[in-house]
């Protein structure tokens, strides 16, 4: 599987990124990269990710995981909205 590239819109309530265990990400498990070109943090996490419990990415940063199926990526930001890349393929 060639790597899968996706403009998301987060905003401030939790917006799905990533779940391996849906449709065409379906699979054991999922390489997975967030780029984050805006100027406001995005936070990750669970489906119920906050700007207090989330993982920080900072402006201009990324992050990458392997996520096994099932495990579900939310982003959520602090105010109005932050443009992400996510980039993903089969490991």
């Amino acid at each position: 599987m060639a790597v899968k590239e996706t403009l998301v819109t987060v905003t401030t309530t939790p917006t799905l990124l990533a779940d391996p265990g849906l449709g065409r990400d379906h699979a054991d498990t999922v390489w997975f990269e967030v780029a984050n070109g805006s100027a406001a943090t995005v936070y990750l996490g669970g489906p119920n990710v906050t700007t207090t419990s989330g993982r920080p990415v900072v402006a201009g940063a990324s992050w990458s995981a392997t996520l096994g199926k099932g495990d579900a990526l939310y982003g959520v930001v602090a105010a109005a909205t932050a443009d992400v890349n996510t980039f993903k393929s089969r490991v």
